[in-house]
C-alpha cells in the first residue's frame, strides 16, 4: 500500500518535471534542459533522465549520458510509450540499488518527442515504513501507560490527553501537517480531535498543492528568456530570475536593494520609478547595446511590485531603419522636384494651348509630390523617440483666429461661411508650431470636402481639458472607414482626394502630435450630413504655481 502511494506521488512528480523541461527540450536546447533537470535533482533528491524515442539517453543527472545503455526495454518506458505513463519498482544495473520509477511522455503535436523518467532509491521508502514501524510501537506502549495510568486516575488521563492536543497543534503549528490527534474515550476532547484532524488533513494538501505549484513557477520563472524580478515595498529583492540576475552585479539578488545591485543608471531609474509608483506603468530604456522595453504592477494585497523587461533592441532598430529612410528619401527627393516645379513653372510662362495643360498637370503633380514628401518628414520627426513638444502655454482663441485668416479665401471662393465662436479657455500645454499643424490639417480638410454650408469652429473647457470641435456640411463619411481615417495613405474617395491635391498623411500627423500633447481625436460623422472632429488637449498647469 505504501509503495503504491510512493509510485503515485512519483508519478505526478514526473508530470510536473516533464512540464519543467518542456519549454527546452522542444527548442532543442538540451544544455538549459540539463541545468532545469540538475536543479529539480538538487531540490528534491529525484534523478532525471530524458530519454530519445528510440531509447537513447539525452540527459541523466547523476550518471554521463554516453555511458549508459539505451533504455527502450525498461518496464516502465514500455509502459509510458504504450499509455503515456509508467512506474516500476527495481534495481538499477547503472546505480546499483534498488529504486522507484516513474515515466512520463513528452509529446508535440501529437508525435512523441521523449520520455521524462525520474526515480528515487527505495531505501527512502524502507526508512520511512522502519519509521512508522517505532512510531507505531512508541504509540501502542504509550497507549498501554496511559491504560495504566487512566486505571488509577481518571483525572490525570484527561490532563494528559489534553497536552498530547496541545503538543499536536504545536506540531502543525512547527509544519507538520502529517500529525493526527487520536482519541480519547472522551466525548468533548474526541469532537475537538476530530475537528483538529480535519484541519489538519486540509492544510496539509494545501500545502502540498501550494508547494508543487510553487516549484512549477519556479521552474517556468527561471527558463524564461525574459528578466522577471519582484521587489518588496523598501525596494529589496524578493525574487529575480536568471536573465534579470545577469544584469546585477550579484549572483543572488534575493534580500539585496536594487540600488547595491544594479549599476546601470537607466534600469535603476525604470525600478525607482516602478517602486515610486506601487501601480501599473510601462516604458522603454537602454541598456548597452539593447533596447528593453519594461512594465511593472503591483502585486494585490501585497506590498510587492513585478517587474519584467522584455527585448525590443530588433524592433526599435528597424524602427529607426525605416524612419531614416523616409527621412532620408524625402530629403532626396525634394531638390529634384523643386527643380521639376521651377522649370515646370518656366514652362508655364512660354505654353500655350495643349502645351499649357500638359504644364499644368505636371505642376499640380509636382506640388502633390512635394506635399507628400514634406507630410513624410514631418511623420518621421513625429515618430522619433527623441522628439519632445516644447510645451508652452498657448492661447487656442488666438490661434484659430489667426489660422482662419489663411481659408477664408479659399472658403469665400466656394461660397462657404466659416464660423469661430471664441469662449475663455484656460491656455492649454503645448508646442504652438505642432498645434497649429493639427488645426491646419483639419480645417484644410473640412473646406476643401465641404461643397456649400459652412465651415464652424466652437471653443470649450471640460474636466481640465480644452476641446476643439470642428464641424463641416460636407459629404460626411461612412461609418465603416471612420476606425481607419489616422492610418496613413487611407483616405475614403481616392479620386476627389486626388483631385484636390491630398496625401492621406494628413490625419496621421494629427493623431502623433496630439499623442504627443497627451491629447486625444474624436470622429463623429454620418452621411451626407457633414463630420465633427473634436480634439481634446491637456490645459497649461504652472509647476511654480503648484
Amino acid at each position: 500500500m505504501l509503495v503504491d502511494l510512493a509510485l503515485a506521488d512519483l508519478s505526478r512528480a514526473a508530470v510536473s518535471t516533464r512540464e519543467a523541461l518542456s519549454g527546452a527540450v522542444l527548442s532543442g536546447d538540451l544544455l538549459r534542459a540539463d541545468s532545469i533537470a540538475s536543479v529539480i535533482d538538487r531540490e528534491t533528491g529525484m534523478r532525471v533522465t530524458l530519454i530519445s524515442p528510440d531509447g537513447g539517453i539525452l540527459l541523466d543527472t547523476r550518471v554521463d549520458p554516453d555511458s549508459m545503455e539505451g533504455h527502450r526495454t525498461r518496464t516502465e518506458v514500455i509502459s509510458a510509450l504504450k499509455s503515456g505513463s509508467g512506474t516500476a519498482v527495481r534495481s538499477s544495473s547503472t546505480l546499483a540499488a534498488d529504486m522507484l520509477y516513474a515515466a512520463s511522455t513528452m509529446e508535440s503535436n501529437g508525435a512523441l518527442v521523449a520520455v521524462v523518467r525520474v526515480s528515487i532509491p527505495f531505501r527512502h521508502l524502507e526508512g520511512l515504513m522502519s519509521g512508522i514501524g517505532i512510531r507505531t510501537a512508541v504509540l501502542a506502549a504509550v497507549a498501554v501507560a496511559l491504560s495504566a495510568i487512566l486505571a488509577w486516575i481518571y483525572s490525570r488521563s484527561v490532563a494528559r490527553q489534553v497536552r498530547r492536543l496541545a503538543d499536536c497543534f504545536s506540531r502543525m503549528k512547527a509544519g507538520d501537517f502529517g500529525v493526527r490527534a487520536g482519541p480519547s474515550r472522551i466525548t468533548e476532547l474526541d469532537i475537538l480531535a476530530g475537528g483538529f484532524n480535519e484541519a489538519a488533513a486540509t492544510t496539509g494538501k494545501l500545502v502540498d498543492d501550494l508547494s508543487e505549484r510553487t516549484s512549477q513557477f519556479h521552474a517556468i520563472l527561471e527558463s524564461a528568456a525574459g528578466p522577471i524580478a519582484v521587489l518588496d515595498g523598501t525596494g529589496r529583492f524578493v525574487y529575480a530570475n536568471a536573465a534579470f540576475r545577469a544584469l546585477g552585479a550579484v549572483d543572488s539578488m534575493a534580500g539585496c536593494d536594487y540600488r547595491e545591485v544594479i549599476s546601470d543608471p537607466e534600469l535603476m531609474t525604470a525600478l525607482g520609478a516602478a517602486m515610486g509608483s506601487r501601480g501599473s506603468g510601462c516604458g522603454r530604456i537602454a541598456e548597452g547595446s539593447r533596447t528593453w522595453a519594461y512594465s511593472f504592477t503591483g502585486v494585490s494585497g501585497q506590498d510587492q511590485i513585478v517587474f519584467s523587461l522584455a527585448d525590443i533592441t530588433e524592433m526599435a532598430n528597424l524602427a529607426a531603419t525605416k524612419r531614416d529612410f523616409a527621412v532620408n528619401v524625402a530629403h532626396e527627393l525634394r531638390t529634384p522636384l523643386t527643380a521639376i516645379k521651377g522649370f515646370a513653372e518656366t514652362l508655364a510662362e512660354r505654353a500655350e494651348g495643349e502645351d499649357a495643360k500638359f504644364v499644368e498637370t505636371i505642376l499640380r503633380n509636382t506640388e502633390r509630390l512635394i506635399s507628400l514628401v514634406r507630410d513624410v518628414q514631418t511623420l518621421a520627426q513625429l515618430e522619433n523617440p527623441v522628439s519632445e513638444p516644447e510645451v508652452r502655454p498657448v492661447d487656442l482663441n488666438s490661434l484659430i483666429a489667426t489660422i482662419l485668416e489663411l481659408f477664408r479665401p479659399a472658403a469665400s471662393k466656394k461660397g462657404l461661411d466659416l464660423l469661430f465662436e471664441p469662449a475663455e479657455v484656460a491656455p492649454v500645454a503645448g508646442d504652438s508650431f505642432r498645434l497649429e499643424q493639427v488645426l491646419v490639417n483639419l480645417l484644410d480638410n473640412a473646406v476643401k470636402y465641404t461643397d456649400k454650408g459652412a465651415v464652424k469652429i466652437s471653443l470649450r473647457e471640460e474636466e481640465g481639458m480644452a476641446a476643439v470641435e470642428i464641424s463641416d456640411t460636407g459629404q460626411g463619411i461612412p461609418a465603416g472607414e471612420i476606425p481607419r481615417l489616422c492610418e496613413r495613405f487611407y483616405v475614403v474617395d481616392k479620386s476627389r482626394s486626388r483631385s484636390l491635391g491630398g496625401t492621406g498623411l494628413g490625419l496621421a500627423i494629427v493623431k502623433h502630435i496630439l499623442m504627443l500633447h497627451g491629447g486625444s481625436l474624436e470622429i463623429k460623422s454620418e452621411t451626407g450630413r457633414g463630420s465633427v472632429f473634436t480634439i481634446r488637449l491637456p490645459l497649461f498647469r504652472d509647476s511654480r504655481s503648484s
